[in-house]
């Protein structure tokens, strides 16, 4: 752990000392080094039981950090994700926004401590929201769209942790104890509903997505929204599970809500960012719900779901990246029969939506089974009708694929050996996974 957070900080201090020609290539290289460091705490962490592992504590118990089962997953999705992010940008300003971005976000998966969680937290999405409100190729009203939404619900958070503090002399969550306040449980609720998103509070996402330079969506797509899960399995389940009993319906019929709202609105979109950021929103309220359940499958299901979804969604978003480089368009009214003219990145689009769209010997349809087998343990009615309306996925992914493969060629130019060879680690991990989790 003192090497993770260390490295971590060795990133910040790079930023700062190490020449501006030098930058990308040394920042990098210690994206790297994390890595290694996860390997020696997967051997350190009792991943089959409810404790956390590689506790560190700094100034008095006030920062506390550590790793149980889901943070340990989504950590590593998160130091698997960050190298390929800084591969796809070249700017000096944006390599020090995702180098920010990338430690604030682990600190966050490694807090114990509910203030702490905010301020690093709240403090990697001020950086996405510079980044997406940049001058050439941003948007001022999404960047403002996450700023309303993010900072509504994390204040919400806020005055929730320090009640936390106040009535029991702590906000670390080692220390707090099972209690009933659904005043705080619904503070913490709602910042995690805004994260995840689900609907209504979800449309900031996919105008952040479409806004959002390539590496930007990745990272939101592939670690940002995972946080939220992790959220939930740290700070409500354990703390407030009285509180998810009582109000399961009514959060059962917001994650309902928001899936088909959100598949819907996949169905009407051309924008191929858009696709996939509304299918990522549907997929998301399925991972909310099973992780809610409160049961072993569905946590298991949700942390599972949440690295298969880390992997084909930012692969999706890099080849819609690709494609917009090439042809300077993100429409499907555009883009036209790319499997003559880029077959390789047709492979690769075509690989990548099946497991969008839980295709069998895909991570994504194992986990969804596991997810399907917790709702059928709290009411068959949750699973059957999940099962009714993922029927959507398949339609929209193919409209989507026919559209791109049809019609009169748009000479679309075939991907780069550099294009290739980065999001080359995501389809071997993808694989990897798919037949692991058999």
């Amino acid at each position: 752990m003192n090497i993770l957070l260390y490295t971590l900080f060795l990133q910040l201090f790079s930023l700062a000392v190490v020449p501006y020609a030098q930058l990308k290539r040394v920042s990098v290289l210690l994206a790297f080094i994390p890595m290694f460091s996860i390997l020696s705490l997967w051997n350190n962490t009792n991943i089959n039981g409810n404790i956390f592992s590689s506790v560190v504590s700094f100034g008095d118990g006030f920062a506390c950090f550590g790793l149980c089962f889901t943070s340990l997953w989504v950590v590593s999705l998160s130091v698997f994700i960050f190298p390929i992010c800084l591969m796809l940008i070249t700017g000096l300003r944006a390599i020090a926004a995702f180098v920010v971005i990338q430690c604030c976000v682990v600190l966050s998966l490694l807090s114990l401590d509910l203030i702490i969680f905010y301020i690093v937290f709240e403090s990697s999405l001020i950086v996405l929201y510079l980044l997406i409100g940049r001058k050439r190729y941003g948007s001022i009203s999404a960047a403002y769209n996450i700023a309303i939404y993010t900072f509504c619900s994390g204040l919400c958070f806020l005055v929730t942790s320090f009640a936390v503090k106040f009535s029991t002399g702590t906000s670390n969550i080692l220390l707090v104890g099972e209690t009933t306040n659904y005043f705080v449980a619904a503070g913490i609720f709602s910042l995690m509903a805004v994260k995840a998103p689900l609907a209504p509070v979800h449309l900031w996402l996919p105008e952040a997505h479409v806004y959002a330079p390539t590496a930007g969506s990745v990272i939101l797509a592939g670690v940002i929204l995972k946080v939220s899960i992790v959220g939930m399995h740290l700070y409500l389940l354990p703390i407030y599970p009285e509180f998810i009993a009582a109000y399961f319906p009514i959060i059962s019929l917001t994650c309902f809500g928001s899936f088909i709202c959100s598949s819907y609105s996949t169905l009407k979109q051309i924008d191929l960012k858009k696709i996939v950021a509304y299918s990522s929103i549907s997929h998301m309220a399925i991972v909310t719900l099973a992780a809610l359940t409160n049961t072993g499958a569905g946590i298991q299901g949700s942390i599972i779901y949440c690295v298969a979804h880390g992997l084909v969604s930012p692969a999706l978003f890099i080849l819609v990246g690709i494609l917009y480089k090439n042809t300077n368009t993100k429409l499907l009214l555009y883009i036209k029969g790319i499997s003559y003219t880029a077959p390789i990145l047709w492979s690769l689009l075509t690989f990548f939506t099946l497991g969008n769209l839980s295709f069998p010997l895909f991570p994504n349809f194992i986990a969804e089974i596991i997810c399907l087998v917790a709702l059928f343990k709290i009411h068959e009615i949750y699973a059957y009708f999940f099962i009714l309306f993922s029927a959507l996925a398949t339609v929209y992914s193919s409209l989507m694929l026919g559209r791109l493969k049809g019609g009169n060629l748009s000479n679309t130019p075939e991907c780069t050996k550099l294009d290739f060879f980065i999001i080359l680690p995501l389809v071997i991990s993808t694989v990897i996974t798919g037949i692991g989790y058999i």
